[in-house]
């Protein structure tokens, strides 16, 4: 079954949102704690935690995409697209 293009933008729209919204709670509780060593006593493993800057890089890239996919949706981003391809 083929999706339409309104469909699929929504459906990317959606999960854009879903994303920022779990990097804004991120960053809202962000611990500067660079990483943590967790020791079971039979295994190791070391997390280690992004920078707050490339938190905040993230964030922005994707508030930039998501007002992308909103113009693409509502119709803006082709008119504009086809005054590029005219030129």
């Amino acid at each position: 079954m083929l999706l339409s293009t309104k469909t699929r933008l929504e459906a990317r729209i959606t999960q854009r949102e879903s994303v920022l919204a779990a990097l804004y709670a991120e960053e809202t509780n962000y611990d500067p704690i660079k990483s943590v060593e967790l020791d079971t006593g039979e295994a190791s493993q070391r997390v280690t935690r992004r920078s707050l800057r490339e938190l905040r890089e993230e964030i922005t890239f994707l508030e930039a995409e998501l007002e992308a996919l909103y113009r693409r949706l509502n119709g803006l981003g082709i008119v504009r697209t086809l005054a590029i391809r005219r030129a």
